[in-house]
Protein backbone atom coordinates (compact mmCIF):
# COMPACT_ATOMS: atom_id res chain seq x y z
CA UNK A 1 0.00 0.00 0.00
CA UNK A 2 1.16 3.23 -1.17
CA UNK A 3 2.10 5.78 2.13
CA UNK A 4 1.06 9.17 2.45
CA UNK A 5 3.89 12.13 1.91
CA UNK A 6 4.50 12.83 5.78
CA UNK A 7 7.26 14.19 7.61
CA UNK A 8 8.02 12.49 10.81
CA UNK A 9 7.11 15.62 12.31
CA UNK A 10 3.42 15.09 10.85
CA UNK A 11 3.32 11.64 11.92
CA UNK A 12 4.36 12.20 15.36
CA UNK A 13 1.35 14.52 15.69
CA UNK A 14 -0.90 12.10 14.36
CA UNK A 15 0.25 9.07 16.66
CA UNK A 16 -0.45 11.67 19.87
CA UNK A 17 -3.79 12.21 18.47
CA UNK A 18 -4.28 8.65 18.25
CA UNK A 19 -2.52 7.67 21.62
CA UNK A 20 -5.19 10.53 23.05
CA UNK A 21 -8.78 8.59 22.03
CA UNK A 22 -7.30 5.01 22.28
CA UNK A 23 -7.57 4.73 25.78
CA UNK A 24 -9.71 2.40 27.78
CA UNK A 25 -11.75 5.44 29.36
CA UNK A 26 -13.14 6.29 26.17
CA UNK A 27 -14.80 2.88 26.08
CA UNK A 28 -17.15 3.88 28.84
CA UNK A 29 -21.04 4.66 28.45
CA UNK A 30 -23.49 7.20 29.98
CA UNK A 31 -25.65 4.58 31.17
CA UNK A 32 -22.83 1.67 32.09
CA UNK A 33 -22.05 -1.67 31.23
CA UNK A 34 -23.31 -3.94 33.59
CA UNK A 35 -25.18 -7.33 32.52
CA UNK A 36 -23.40 -6.91 29.14
CA UNK A 37 -21.45 -9.52 27.70
CA UNK A 38 -18.34 -10.65 26.34
CA UNK A 39 -17.95 -8.24 23.49
CA UNK A 40 -15.55 -5.41 21.17
CA UNK A 41 -17.30 -2.08 22.41
CA UNK A 42 -17.14 -0.34 19.01
CA UNK A 43 -18.55 -3.51 17.44
CA UNK A 44 -21.82 -2.94 20.17
CA UNK A 45 -21.74 0.48 18.81
CA UNK A 46 -21.63 -0.21 15.27
CA UNK A 47 -24.55 -2.97 15.28
CA UNK A 48 -26.63 -1.05 17.81
CA UNK A 49 -26.75 2.16 15.44
CA UNK A 50 -26.83 -0.61 12.01
CA UNK A 51 -30.00 -2.12 13.41
CA UNK A 52 -31.71 0.84 14.75
CA UNK A 53 -34.72 2.22 13.20
CA UNK A 54 -33.63 6.12 13.02
CA UNK A 55 -30.66 4.35 10.60
CA UNK A 56 -32.96 2.25 8.75
CA UNK A 57 -35.05 5.37 7.82
CA UNK A 58 -31.87 7.15 6.06
CA UNK A 59 -32.84 4.42 3.55
CA UNK A 60 -36.03 6.89 2.32
CA UNK A 61 -34.16 10.11 3.34
CA UNK A 62 -33.07 11.95 0.13
CA UNK A 63 -28.95 13.11 -0.30
CA UNK A 64 -29.44 15.32 -2.75
CA UNK A 65 -31.43 13.95 -5.75
CA UNK A 66 -34.72 13.30 -4.14
CA UNK A 67 -36.27 10.03 -3.59
CA UNK A 68 -38.28 8.30 -6.32
CA UNK A 69 -39.35 4.35 -6.39
CA UNK A 70 -38.22 3.86 -10.13
CA UNK A 71 -34.78 5.26 -10.55
CA UNK A 72 -32.01 4.35 -8.48
CA UNK A 73 -29.39 7.27 -7.33
CA UNK A 74 -28.14 7.56 -3.63
CA UNK A 75 -29.91 8.78 -0.58
CA UNK A 76 -28.69 9.43 3.07
CA UNK A 77 -28.01 5.22 4.19
CA UNK A 78 -26.17 4.66 0.39
CA UNK A 79 -24.19 7.55 1.24
CA UNK A 80 -23.40 6.70 4.89
CA UNK A 81 -22.12 3.40 3.54
CA UNK A 82 -20.09 4.67 1.40
CA UNK A 83 -18.97 7.05 4.06
CA UNK A 84 -17.65 4.34 6.53
CA UNK A 85 -15.96 2.70 3.23
CA UNK A 86 -13.88 5.78 2.40
CA UNK A 87 -13.11 6.05 6.05
CA UNK A 88 -11.67 2.46 6.68
CA UNK A 89 -9.26 3.10 3.40
CA UNK A 90 -7.95 6.42 5.55
CA UNK A 91 -7.56 4.76 8.32
CA UNK A 92 -5.42 2.39 6.33
CA UNK A 93 -3.72 4.27 4.91
CA UNK A 94 -2.81 6.19 8.41
CA UNK A 95 -1.69 2.90 9.93
CA UNK A 96 0.64 2.39 7.01
CA UNK A 97 2.25 5.47 7.08
CA UNK A 98 2.81 5.67 10.87
CA UNK A 99 3.41 1.55 11.25
CA UNK A 100 7.15 2.08 12.41
CA UNK A 101 6.24 4.02 14.72
CA UNK A 102 2.74 3.32 16.33
CA UNK A 103 1.97 -0.78 15.85
CA UNK A 104 -1.58 -1.59 15.71
CA UNK A 105 -3.12 1.95 14.51
CA UNK A 106 -6.98 1.36 13.69
CA UNK A 107 -7.09 -2.15 13.64
CA UNK A 108 -8.51 -3.62 16.84
CA UNK A 109 -10.83 -0.33 17.17
CA UNK A 110 -11.64 0.10 13.66
CA UNK A 111 -15.40 -0.47 14.17
CA UNK A 112 -15.42 3.10 15.93
CA UNK A 113 -15.00 4.58 12.52
CA UNK A 114 -17.53 2.34 10.86
CA UNK A 115 -20.02 3.31 13.69
CA UNK A 116 -19.47 6.71 13.24
CA UNK A 117 -19.84 6.76 9.65
CA UNK A 118 -23.68 5.14 9.87
CA UNK A 119 -24.43 8.03 12.49
CA UNK A 120 -23.07 10.71 11.27
CA UNK A 121 -26.36 11.73 8.94
CA UNK A 122 -28.56 9.74 11.27
CA UNK A 123 -30.69 12.97 12.61
CA UNK A 124 -30.82 14.69 8.96
CA UNK A 125 -34.59 14.83 7.96
CA UNK A 126 -36.62 14.13 4.99
CA UNK A 127 -35.95 16.64 2.20
CA UNK A 128 -32.12 17.07 2.45
CA UNK A 129 -31.09 20.46 3.45
CA UNK A 130 -34.48 22.04 2.74
CA UNK A 131 -35.81 19.61 5.28
CA UNK A 132 -33.44 21.07 7.96
CA UNK A 133 -34.25 24.68 7.23
CA UNK A 134 -37.57 24.09 7.11
CA UNK A 135 -37.42 22.32 10.77
CA UNK A 136 -35.20 25.26 12.14
CA UNK A 137 -37.52 28.07 10.76
CA UNK A 138 -40.41 26.37 12.97
CA UNK A 139 -37.94 25.80 15.57
CA UNK A 140 -37.31 29.32 15.80
CA UNK A 141 -40.17 30.82 16.28
CA UNK A 142 -40.72 28.67 19.50
CA UNK A 143 -37.79 30.05 21.05
CA UNK A 144 -35.94 26.60 19.44
CA UNK A 145 -33.66 25.41 17.02
CA UNK A 146 -33.08 22.73 14.61
CA UNK A 147 -29.97 21.21 13.23
CA UNK A 148 -28.95 17.75 11.53
CA UNK A 149 -25.45 17.29 13.26
CA UNK A 150 -26.88 18.88 16.47
CA UNK A 151 -29.69 16.00 15.82
CA UNK A 152 -27.65 12.84 15.52
CA UNK A 153 -27.30 13.61 19.78
CA UNK A 154 -30.90 13.78 20.10
CA UNK A 155 -31.59 10.26 17.99
CA UNK A 156 -28.60 8.68 20.02
CA UNK A 157 -28.97 9.86 23.26
CA UNK A 158 -32.69 10.18 23.65
CA UNK A 159 -35.05 9.11 20.87
CA UNK A 160 -33.63 5.66 19.93
CA UNK A 161 -34.98 2.70 23.07
CA UNK A 162 -32.83 0.03 23.43
CA UNK A 163 -32.93 -0.36 27.10
CA UNK A 164 -36.45 0.06 29.43
CA UNK A 165 -34.10 2.15 31.93
CA UNK A 166 -32.78 4.38 30.02
CA UNK A 167 -33.44 6.58 26.71
CA UNK A 168 -30.62 6.25 23.94
CA UNK A 169 -28.32 3.42 22.26
CA UNK A 170 -25.68 3.85 25.13
CA UNK A 171 -22.74 4.29 22.82
CA UNK A 172 -19.19 4.62 24.25
CA UNK A 173 -17.78 8.00 24.58
CA UNK A 174 -15.78 7.61 21.41
CA UNK A 175 -18.05 6.93 19.36
CA UNK A 176 -19.89 9.96 20.60
CA UNK A 177 -17.22 11.85 20.14
CA UNK A 178 -16.06 10.59 16.45
CA UNK A 179 -19.44 12.65 15.18
CA UNK A 180 -19.26 15.74 16.94
CA UNK A 181 -17.78 17.69 13.65
CA UNK A 182 -19.24 20.78 15.82
CA UNK A 183 -17.81 21.69 18.98
CA UNK A 184 -20.23 24.69 19.41
CA UNK A 185 -23.09 25.60 22.21
CA UNK A 186 -26.75 26.47 20.85
CA UNK A 187 -27.05 29.74 22.13
CA UNK A 188 -24.24 31.21 20.26
CA UNK A 189 -25.82 32.35 16.94
CA UNK A 190 -24.03 29.77 14.74
CA UNK A 191 -25.65 28.29 12.18
CA UNK A 192 -23.93 24.68 12.93
CA UNK A 193 -24.21 23.76 16.92
CA UNK A 194 -24.97 20.96 19.63
CA UNK A 195 -27.80 21.40 21.49
CA UNK A 196 -26.79 22.51 24.97
CA UNK A 197 -27.68 19.11 27.00
CA UNK A 198 -24.86 17.25 24.79
CA UNK A 199 -22.62 20.37 24.51
CA UNK A 200 -22.35 19.89 28.39
CA UNK A 201 -22.19 16.23 28.52
CA UNK A 202 -19.49 15.81 25.92
CA UNK A 203 -17.62 18.86 27.35
CA UNK A 204 -17.38 17.10 30.43
CA UNK A 205 -15.89 13.79 28.84
CA UNK A 206 -13.58 15.94 27.00
CA UNK A 207 -12.31 18.02 30.00
CA UNK A 208 -11.84 14.46 32.00
CA UNK A 209 -9.51 12.98 29.15
CA UNK A 210 -7.58 15.65 27.95
CA UNK A 211 -9.63 16.43 24.95
CA UNK A 212 -10.63 20.17 25.04
CA UNK A 213 -10.64 22.60 22.63
CA UNK A 214 -10.13 20.00 19.53
CA UNK A 215 -11.64 17.38 17.55
CA UNK A 216 -10.87 14.10 18.01
CA UNK A 217 -8.68 11.98 15.01
CA UNK A 218 -11.97 9.92 14.52
CA UNK A 219 -14.24 12.88 13.47
CA UNK A 220 -11.21 14.35 11.42
CA UNK A 221 -11.28 11.33 9.50
CA UNK A 222 -15.05 11.08 9.15
CA UNK A 223 -15.10 14.70 7.59
CA UNK A 224 -12.71 14.27 5.19
CA UNK A 225 -14.60 10.65 4.40
CA UNK A 226 -18.11 12.64 4.11
CA UNK A 227 -16.78 15.73 2.18
CA UNK A 228 -15.25 13.11 -0.16
CA UNK A 229 -18.53 11.09 -0.49
CA UNK A 230 -20.59 13.73 -0.88
CA UNK A 231 -18.07 15.53 -3.71
CA UNK A 232 -17.75 12.37 -5.56
CA UNK A 233 -20.77 10.06 -5.62
CA UNK A 234 -23.35 13.28 -5.71
CA UNK A 235 -21.15 14.31 -9.01
CA UNK A 236 -21.19 11.13 -10.56
CA UNK A 237 -25.13 10.73 -9.58
CA UNK A 238 -25.54 14.22 -11.29
CA UNK A 239 -23.59 13.06 -14.51
CA UNK A 240 -25.07 9.60 -14.61
CA UNK A 241 -28.93 11.39 -14.34
CA UNK A 242 -28.00 14.07 -17.22
CA UNK A 243 -28.45 16.60 -14.58
CA UNK A 244 -25.36 18.31 -15.60
CA UNK A 245 -21.98 17.19 -17.51
CA UNK A 246 -18.71 17.60 -16.99
CA UNK A 247 -18.19 20.96 -18.78
CA UNK A 248 -20.66 22.84 -16.68
CA UNK A 249 -18.29 21.88 -14.08
CA UNK A 250 -15.25 22.89 -14.93
CA UNK A 251 -17.07 26.15 -15.74
CA UNK A 252 -17.71 26.74 -12.38
CA UNK A 253 -14.35 25.34 -11.02
CA UNK A 254 -13.16 28.22 -13.13
CA UNK A 255 -15.90 30.90 -12.14
CA UNK A 256 -15.26 29.87 -8.44
CA UNK A 257 -11.22 29.72 -8.21
CA UNK A 258 -8.76 31.99 -7.59
CA UNK A 259 -5.60 30.86 -9.04
CA UNK A 260 -2.46 31.55 -6.83
CA UNK A 261 0.67 31.58 -8.02
CA UNK A 262 3.36 28.17 -8.11
CA UNK A 263 -0.34 26.49 -7.65
CA UNK A 264 -2.34 24.32 -9.94
CA UNK A 265 -5.65 25.69 -10.19
CA UNK A 266 -8.60 23.00 -9.15
CA UNK A 267 -10.00 23.28 -12.90
CA UNK A 268 -6.82 22.09 -14.37
CA UNK A 269 -6.93 19.25 -11.88
CA UNK A 270 -10.19 18.53 -12.52
CA UNK A 271 -9.56 18.53 -16.21
CA UNK A 272 -6.57 16.33 -15.56
CA UNK A 273 -8.46 13.36 -13.99
CA UNK A 274 -11.24 13.68 -16.17
CA UNK A 275 -8.96 13.05 -19.52
CA UNK A 276 -7.46 9.96 -17.39
CA UNK A 277 -10.91 8.74 -17.25
CA UNK A 278 -11.94 9.17 -20.77
CA UNK A 279 -8.60 7.23 -21.58
CA UNK A 280 -9.79 4.48 -19.36
CA UNK A 281 -13.16 4.47 -21.09
CA UNK A 282 -11.93 4.70 -24.61
CA UNK A 283 -9.81 1.36 -24.11
CA UNK A 284 -13.08 -0.58 -24.65
CA UNK A 285 -12.88 0.11 -28.50
CA UNK A 286 -16.28 -1.99 -28.63
CA UNK A 287 -18.44 -0.50 -26.52
CA UNK A 288 -21.18 1.54 -27.10
CA UNK A 289 -22.14 5.25 -25.78
CA UNK A 290 -23.78 3.80 -22.59
CA UNK A 291 -21.30 1.52 -21.46
CA UNK A 292 -19.28 4.16 -22.53
CA UNK A 293 -20.54 6.68 -20.03
CA UNK A 294 -20.88 4.14 -17.52
CA UNK A 295 -17.35 3.01 -17.94
CA UNK A 296 -16.25 6.93 -18.16
CA UNK A 297 -18.75 7.51 -14.71
CA UNK A 298 -17.05 5.14 -12.58
CA UNK A 299 -13.26 5.88 -13.66
CA UNK A 300 -13.92 9.36 -12.69
CA UNK A 301 -15.34 8.52 -9.60
CA UNK A 302 -12.19 6.40 -8.45
CA UNK A 303 -9.55 8.58 -9.86
CA UNK A 304 -11.27 10.90 -7.90
CA UNK A 305 -11.54 9.15 -4.48
CA UNK A 306 -8.20 7.63 -4.43
CA UNK A 307 -6.37 11.27 -5.51
CA UNK A 308 -8.65 12.55 -2.72
CA UNK A 309 -7.22 9.93 -0.24
CA UNK A 310 -3.84 10.06 -0.91
CA UNK A 311 -3.54 14.07 -0.57
CA UNK A 312 -4.12 13.90 2.99
CA UNK A 313 -1.86 15.56 5.11
CA UNK A 314 -2.38 17.01 8.44
CA UNK A 315 -1.61 20.88 8.87
CA UNK A 316 -2.82 23.53 11.27
CA UNK A 317 -6.33 25.07 11.82
CA UNK A 318 -6.97 28.44 10.16
CA UNK A 319 -8.80 30.93 12.12
CA UNK A 320 -12.14 30.49 9.80
CA UNK A 321 -11.89 26.77 10.37
CA UNK A 322 -11.58 27.42 14.19
CA UNK A 323 -14.64 29.38 14.20
CA UNK A 324 -16.56 27.21 12.38
CA UNK A 325 -16.23 23.89 14.00
CA UNK A 326 -15.26 25.70 17.80
CA UNK A 327 -11.67 24.11 18.02
CA UNK A 328 -8.58 26.17 18.59
CA UNK A 329 -6.72 28.12 16.32
CA UNK A 330 -3.18 26.99 15.27
CA UNK A 331 -4.49 23.19 16.52
CA UNK A 332 -3.36 20.06 14.02
CA UNK A 333 -5.88 18.66 12.15
CA UNK A 334 -6.27 16.27 8.98
CA UNK A 335 -6.61 18.17 6.12
CA UNK A 336 -6.10 18.04 1.72
CA UNK A 337 -3.13 19.29 0.91
CA UNK A 338 -3.06 20.02 -3.13
CA UNK A 339 -6.30 18.78 -3.46
CA UNK A 340 -8.38 20.96 -1.00
CA UNK A 341 -9.18 23.29 -3.03
CA UNK A 342 -10.64 21.27 -5.37
CA UNK A 343 -12.48 19.16 -3.06
CA UNK A 344 -14.40 21.97 -1.44
CA UNK A 345 -15.23 23.64 -5.49
CA UNK A 346 -16.37 20.40 -6.02
CA UNK A 347 -18.67 20.28 -3.35
CA UNK A 348 -20.37 23.44 -3.75
CA UNK A 349 -20.50 23.06 -7.62
CA UNK A 350 -22.37 19.59 -7.45
CA UNK A 351 -24.94 21.20 -4.71
CA UNK A 352 -25.47 24.38 -6.92
CA UNK A 353 -25.76 22.38 -10.93
CA UNK A 354 -27.95 20.05 -8.34
CA UNK A 355 -30.65 22.35 -6.77
CA UNK A 356 -31.00 24.60 -9.99
CA UNK A 357 -32.55 21.43 -11.83
CA UNK A 358 -36.16 21.97 -12.17
CA UNK A 359 -37.44 18.47 -10.81
CA UNK A 360 -35.20 18.49 -7.61
CA UNK A 361 -36.47 22.61 -6.61
CA UNK A 362 -39.73 21.46 -6.89
CA UNK A 363 -38.95 18.59 -4.89
CA UNK A 364 -38.08 20.29 -2.02
CA UNK A 365 -40.25 22.71 -2.34
CA UNK A 366 -43.05 20.39 -2.42
CA UNK A 367 -41.35 19.07 0.60
CA UNK A 368 -41.54 22.21 2.46
CA UNK A 369 -45.41 22.27 2.03
CA UNK A 370 -45.61 19.42 3.79
CA UNK A 371 -43.17 19.90 6.70
CA UNK A 372 -45.03 22.74 7.90
CA UNK A 373 -48.52 21.08 7.15
CA UNK A 374 -47.68 18.28 9.28
CA UNK A 375 -45.70 20.36 12.04
CA UNK A 376 -49.33 22.39 12.09
CA UNK A 377 -51.23 19.16 12.51
CA UNK A 378 -49.16 17.29 15.16
CA UNK A 379 -48.48 20.91 16.86
CA UNK A 380 -52.14 21.66 17.37
CA UNK A 381 -53.25 20.35 21.05
CA UNK A 382 -56.92 20.45 19.59
CA UNK A 383 -56.34 18.24 16.82
CA UNK A 384 -53.39 16.19 18.55
CA UNK A 385 -55.17 16.30 22.15
CA UNK A 386 -53.05 14.64 24.23
CA UNK A 387 -49.86 13.80 21.64
CA UNK A 388 -52.18 11.15 20.36
CA UNK A 389 -51.59 11.42 16.98
CA UNK A 390 -47.61 10.67 17.93
CA UNK A 391 -46.59 7.35 18.22
CA UNK A 392 -46.29 6.51 22.10
CA UNK A 393 -42.12 7.29 22.47
CA UNK A 394 -42.76 10.97 21.08
CA UNK A 395 -45.43 12.03 24.04
CA UNK A 396 -43.38 11.53 27.39
CA UNK A 397 -40.90 13.95 27.40
CA UNK A 398 -40.80 17.78 26.41
CA UNK A 399 -43.29 20.04 24.94
CA UNK A 400 -45.94 19.15 21.89
CA UNK A 401 -44.30 21.41 19.91
CA UNK A 402 -40.62 19.85 20.73
CA UNK A 403 -42.24 16.01 20.38
CA UNK A 404 -43.69 17.19 16.38
CA UNK A 405 -40.22 18.37 15.33
CA UNK A 406 -38.96 15.20 16.24
CA UNK A 407 -41.11 13.01 15.00
CA UNK A 408 -41.23 14.57 11.53
CA UNK A 409 -37.74 14.97 11.70
CA UNK A 410 -37.29 11.28 11.92
CA UNK A 411 -39.82 10.71 8.98
CA UNK A 412 -38.65 9.35 5.73
CA UNK A 413 -39.74 11.51 2.53
CA UNK A 414 -41.86 8.92 1.47
CA UNK A 415 -43.49 8.51 5.06
CA UNK A 416 -43.97 12.31 5.10
CA UNK A 417 -45.68 12.23 2.29
CA UNK A 418 -47.83 9.34 2.68
CA UNK A 419 -49.29 11.01 6.03
CA UNK A 420 -49.38 14.92 4.47
CA UNK A 421 -51.90 12.79 1.65
CA UNK A 422 -53.99 11.10 4.15
CA UNK A 423 -53.95 14.15 6.61
CA UNK A 424 -55.16 16.76 3.62
CA UNK A 425 -56.58 14.61 0.72
CA UNK A 426 -53.74 16.27 -1.84
CA UNK A 427 -51.71 14.27 -3.95
CA UNK A 428 -47.95 14.90 -3.74
CA UNK A 429 -48.40 16.01 -7.64
CA UNK A 430 -50.89 18.31 -6.72
CA UNK A 431 -49.23 20.10 -4.19
CA UNK A 432 -49.22 24.21 -4.95
CA UNK A 433 -46.11 25.59 -3.29
CA UNK A 434 -46.30 29.12 -5.33
CA UNK A 435 -46.98 30.91 -2.51
CA UNK A 436 -44.54 29.22 0.15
Amino acid sequence: MKKLNLSDEQIKEIIRQYKLINKGGLKKREHGSVGYSKRDDYHRDYARILYSPSFRRLQGKMQIMGIKSDAFYRNRLTHSLEVAQIARSIAALLSETCEDKCKGMYKDDIYVLDAAALAHDIGHPAFGHKGERVLNEIAKKRGMRFEGNAQNYRVLRKLEIKDPEWQGLNLTYRTLLAINKYIIAEYTGKDKFMYQDDYVFLNEIRNRYKLSDQRTLDVQIIEIADDIAYAVHDLEDGLALRKFNTDEMLFLLKKEEKKEENERAPSEQFEKIIKNAKEYANKNHNTNIQEYSKLFRVKLTSLLTDNFIHDITICKVTKKEAIEHGVKEGAFELSLGKYKKLLKLLKKSVFICSTRDTDIYEYEKKGEVIINTLYDIYSDSKKNKDGMLLPPSYRRNGTICENSINYIAGMMDTFAISIFEERTGIDFDKIDFSEG
